[in-house]
């Protein structure tokens, strides 16, 4: 923090700048739901999923539970589980009003 202090000249403390990361991510990803991309439909290789398990290495015969850490992430984010949009309560609490307009019109 001091060193963002020293070259920024900001005084934000950890709390302040992890919301600010939280806003950054929440405007990049409502891009992607609005340009039509839902992140939950592309088409990942099943062998990066570990389907099937590698025989030997590290972690021999493990898949890890991709569906279950996007679930968990998803609700952590505060995201909608099927079209990955944040919350437009998440958005007004970040202060994204305008945002939460265009995501979430009134008549939804």
């Amino acid at each position: 923090m001091e060193y963002l202090k020293a070259i920024a000249g900001w005084d934000y403390d950890v709390k302040e700048l992890l919301k600010t990361g939280e806003r950054i991510e929440n405007i990049r990803h409502c891009f992607t739901p609005r340009e039509g991309d839902n992140p939950l439909e592309r088409i990942v290789h099943p062998r990066i999923l570990g389907r099937p398990p590698f025989k030997e290495g590290p972690l021999p015969v493990v898949s890890p539970d991709i569906e279950g850490q996007i679930a968990v992430n998803l609700k952590a984010l505060d995201w909608d589980p099927v079209t990955t949009r944040p919350s437009r309560k998440k958005l007004l609490e970040l202060g994204l009003n305008e945002i939460a307009d265009e995501v979430w019109p009134e008549n939804q």
